[in-house]
């Protein structure tokens, strides 16, 4: 369902593989998903805005 993306990580961030990233919440904030990481890796971007769509992206993970 889409919601509103809040992130626990920013631009720059190491990730660890299985890190959650943030949550996506409903209107009424409740949380619809947490936002995991399938690969370590380097935060490159975030979507500038909260609000995402059905399999939206969220983020960019730079992998080596």
């Amino acid at each position: 369902d889409p919601g509103f993306f809040r992130p626990e990580v920013k631009v720059g961030d190491e990730v660890a593989s299985g890190q959650k990233l943030g949550s996506l919440v409903n209107f009424y904030g409740r949380v619809i998903e947490e936002v995991i990481t399938p690969d370590k890796g380097q935060i490159l971007f975030m979507v500038i805005s909260p609000a995402i769509g059905r399999a939206g992206l969220i983020c960019g993970v730079g992998v080596e």
